[in-house]
């Protein structure tokens, strides 16, 4: 009667609605999905989507309710993107479009194709969506490449004010993933959030799915939500919760959370303080290429604080920093070259040079990675 009688009015309609509700198990995903949408086409959205999102929520029915559940948050309702992801969901098809082509790859960890994807498009659009796939893979522990992640991150921020048209695809495509559980998809989501990509900033909705995606897994993910736990920025301030998540990330090889445990443990905020386990903590984000990390482990080298004194290994790390863009590894540099109050070299001027060598050269390794 709801789908052929045209003569009904809306609070009929909201009435034979409620008479299917009230016959229906919390499990019965179509009866859930049925109402749903009819209540959504009522203006009755936060209850439409809460019963889309049981069927989700009691694993009645992930793929249908998923892409509807995702439209439905989107405000709007454009027909042809909903079958377009309503044939991709009931066929297992995927996108054929650029844009899905690389979020696909992307999301289900093909990163090289990703990587490869995004730089093709890139040449080609500089888009916003390239640019935050390029940043977010140089996060991950695998690529390690914090100076070119830093690089990219700007050049995204820069482009989100000009692609609202593309933000709408983008995010649709991850809401719908990120239902089911995608890490990546969750991250893209929160990345959106934080830096405003379709709509305002929203700290709230950034942590919600910082914590979503760190809890799938995502280390970059985890990185973020340990510093908002730290900052109180949108998420509860607890810095023990922030240490955990810094510690599961690093664990995995994160080079932003070896670096940020590295400088808890040096000043005994969250932590109990620990020069030896700040400079173990900085010598693996160093290694990845870390700028920040290679100019606090130069520093301890310097001083012998946590590790043992030793001038030639802080003129090195401090030059690779220097290079990286790291402003105090030239602070370091200064005390071995006696331009500090003392006036007296460290360092002879082979090794100085030695060491200044070494330094560059792992400037450009990691670089080159």
């Amino acid at each position: 009667r709801l789908l052929l009688d045209e003569t009904l009015e809306d609070e009929q309609t909201r009435r034979l609605v409620a008479r299917i509700r009230e016959n229906s198990s919390p499990r019965d995903w179509l009866n859930n999905l049925f109402c749903g949408t009819l209540l959504w086409s009522l203006g009755d959205r936060d209850e439409a989507e809460r019963l889309v999102q049981s069927n989700i929520l009691f694993e009645a029915e992930k793929d249908i309710s998923a892409v509807v559940l995702a439209h439905m948050r989107c405000g709007t309702f454009d027909e042809s993107a909903f079958c377009a992801d309503l044939r991709a969901a009931l066929g297992g098809e995927t996108s054929q479009n650029p844009e899905g082509e690389l979020l696909s790859a992307w999301f289900e960890h093909h990163d090289g194709l990703a990587a490869e994807l995004a730089a093709a498009q890139e040449r080609r659009t500089h888009s916003a969506l390239t640019a935050c796939v390029l940043w977010l893979l140089c996060a991950e522990p695998e690529v390690g490449r914090p100076a070119r992640g830093a690089e990219w991150k700007a050049c995204f921020e820069r482009r989100i004010a000009t692609s609202v048209l593309e933000a709408e695809r983008v995010l649709t495509n991850a809401r719908v993933q990120a239902t089911r559980g995608n890490a990546r998809a969750a991250l893209l989501l929160a990345v959106a959030a934080e830096c405003g990509w379709g709509g305002g900033k929203d700290p709230f909705e950034a942590a919600k799915w910082y914590k979503s995606a760190a809890e799938g897994g995502s280390i970059p993910a985890q990185e973020r939500y340990a510093a908002l736990c730290m900052s109180g920025e949108g998420a509860r301030k607890d810095s023990a919760e922030a240490v955990r998540w810094y510690q599961t990330a690093a664990a995995k090889g994160g080079a932003e959370a070896n670096y940020q445990l590295g400088r808890l443990f040096r000043t005994g905020q969250g932590a109990a303080r620990d020069l030896a386990a700040a400079a173990k903590h900085f010598f693996a984000a160093a290694q990845k290429g870390h700028a920040p990390a290679q100019a606090a482990l130069g520093e301890l080298y310097s001083k012998g604080a946590g590790v043992p004194l030793d001038y030639f290994e802080a003129y090195k790390w401090s030059t690779a920093a220097q290079l990286g863009g790291a402003e105090n590894a030239r602070r370091t540099l200064n005390v071995i070259d006696g331009h500090g109050a003392l006036r007296r070299r460290r360092l002879t001027p082979e090794a100085r040079d030695r060491a200044a060598a070494e330094g560059r050269a792992l400037w450009e390794r990691t670089r080159e990675k």
